[in-house]
């Protein structure tokens, strides 16, 4: 039986703007849709930063909100919201997409009483973005602030100077979600946007680097920031790896049949099925010299000949803005960038950062990972090969999709049993176990005064931080544990990581 977050029946849209005009009483308890409207949260807590993640963050919300069902009326049972943010600046700006709020009341023990409960999360621009919310100044306002960052723009639950919020349920068809949290099934009957903002200050930060490891932050962070202000705790061991659309994978497979991969996946001699093409043994190989080549600033021509394939065919990187934390995973593992950029003993290449494109040859940048992987499975894109980097995930290889490949010959996601094979569940054990090294420590970060004096944002960002590191409670797709809790049955915690949780350093055994 599914468990009701929101047990609501879809509202026409008379009824929608009708209960933004009854003020409720507003107790300590969430119970319907009014309160969003009425009822400032008596907490917030905003988390900005790594979309890659995003599952790991949605594990925490049963640690933090009241979502037990119970034998109460359905008029007085505690309910939890997901709130989109369908704003005109949220349109322009795309924090749009990439803004959730989850409203309701916070779970007995959290805090002392229950309470009205609003988790803010954004993660649009990634990691850089989300630490320059908590390590720059931002004013809070109700007026966009152009010096602030983009992302600190975020819908708000509650009046708007004393009048009620224009928060509405979205009643067109289609609008059910399901999300699956600790192998759960949450549903929720309807959606509700919002379309007010205000600039806000970030209360914790996730990246899926150190702060000092990020390769862009905003303007707003100062270049004398001082990272021992800030409070860095490592969440998760979180794997990485190349992803190409359909028609790259195809392309390589048939450059490496008959080499590096059996006949029957490929080639020009022997006709493969799709089913041979989606064989774990027929995972094409990517070389990391050849990745550096092209993600590096350098004269090197930019083609599909880096990789071995015909340059007539157009090549697109797809890879994520310069705040993000994939993309300094992905600068750090390929290039040495930033690690040791500034260090005498250099090492470190430039990052081709300037968007471009040619016939032969484009680059363009996503505020997500996500957008990434869309657009590599756009139809527009059919016809070109496209490849970048994204986190791991529990994926099966997949016909006309975009799919991880293997970096010098070892797959982050399959393993090979002769012409067959098998997947790894939750795409984990190969970096877990050390066998592939294109892996991270992701940090949860904050500002030291917050540990200074207890805080309902402190006991908040406190609960979070165990809730997403606690492998009893989840099981988390593309993220290894380092918890210590012994496995049972399959690999979750990391039999290795960075030395000290330092991403510039090299994967050794724990």
């Amino acid at each position: 039986m599914k468990l009701k977050l929101i047990a609501v029946a879809v509202m026409s849209l008379t009824a929608s703007a009708s209960f933004a005009q009854t003020k409720p009483t507003c107790g300590s308890t969430v119970t319907e849709l009014s309160h969003i409207n009425w009822c400032a949260p008596e907490v917030t807590l905003f988390i900005a930063g790594s979309s890659a993640l995003n599952d790991a963050i949605k594990s925490a919300i049963p640690d933090l909100f009241d979502i037990s069902e119970s034998s109460e009326p359905e008029a007085s049972r505690k309910k939890i919201f997901k709130i989109s943010d369908a704003s005109t600046t949220g349109a322009a700006n795309l924090n749009g997409s990439g803004t959730t709020v989850w409203y309701g009341t916070s779970k007995a023990g959290v805090f002392t009483t229950q309470k009205r409960l609003a988790i803010v999360y954004n993660n649009n621009n990634g990691s850089g973005a989300g630490v320059s919310l908590v390590m720059g100044p931002v004013k809070t306002t109700s007026a966009r602030v152009s010096t602030n960052p983009i992302e600190s723009n975020v819908i708000f639950v509650g009046p708007n100077k004393n009048a009620a919020n224009t928060c509405q349920t979205n009643t067109n068809p289609g609008t059910l979600i399901n999300d699956t949290i600790n192998g759960k099934t949450y549903a929720y009957t309807n959606l509700v946007n919002c379309t007010l903002t205000k600039d806000t200050q970030a209360d914790l930060a996730i990246s899926d680097v150190r702060a000092q490891e990020i390769y862009k932050f905003y303007s707003n962070v100062p270049k004398t920031v001082k990272y021992t202000d800030f409070v860095q705790k490592p969440l998760v061991f979180q794997g990485f790896g190349l992803i190409v659309n359909w028609n790259m994978y195809t392309a390589l497979q048939d450059a490496q049949a008959g080499t590096h991969l059996d006949p029957k996946c490929g080639g020009t001699t022997v006709a493969s099925t799709a089913n041979d093409r989606i064989l774990p043994a027929c995972q094409p190989s990517v070389r990391s010299i050849d990745y550096a080549t092209l993600v590096a600033r350098n004269n090197v021509t930019k083609s599909a000949a880096i990789f071995g394939l015909s340059a007539s065919t157009k090549l697109i990187l797809a890879r994520r803005d310069d705040l993000s934390g994939t993309q300094s995973a992905s600068n750090i593992y390929f290039l040495k960038n930033s690690c040791n950029m500034n260090t005498t003993l250099g090492g470190g290449l430039e990052v081709l950062d300037t968007e471009t494109s040619s016939d032969k040859f484009q680059m363009t940048k996503y505020p997500t990972s996500k957008a990434v992987r869309d657009f590599a499975d756009s139809s527009a894109n059919a016809t070109n090969y496209v490849i970048g980097a994204a986190a791991l995930a529990q994926r099966a290889i997949t016909v006309s999709k975009y799919n991880f490949v293997k970096l010098d010959g070892i797959s982050p996601n399959v393993i090979e049993t002769g012409i067959g094979g098998s997947f790894i569940p939750n795409g984990r054990d190969a970096f877990a176990t050390g066998d592939y090294n294109f892996a991270f420590t992701a940090y949860a970060i904050y500002k030291k005064s917050l540990d200074s004096s207890l805080s309902d944002q402190s006991t908040l960002v406190t609960k979070l931080i165990a809730a997403m590191k606690d492998s009893s409670k989840h099981n988390v797709g593309g993220v290894a544990y380092l918890d210590g809790v012994a496995d049972s049955g399959e690999i979750k915690q990391s039999k290795v990581n960075r030395v000290d949780g330092n991403n510039c350093a090299p994967i050794m055994k724990m």
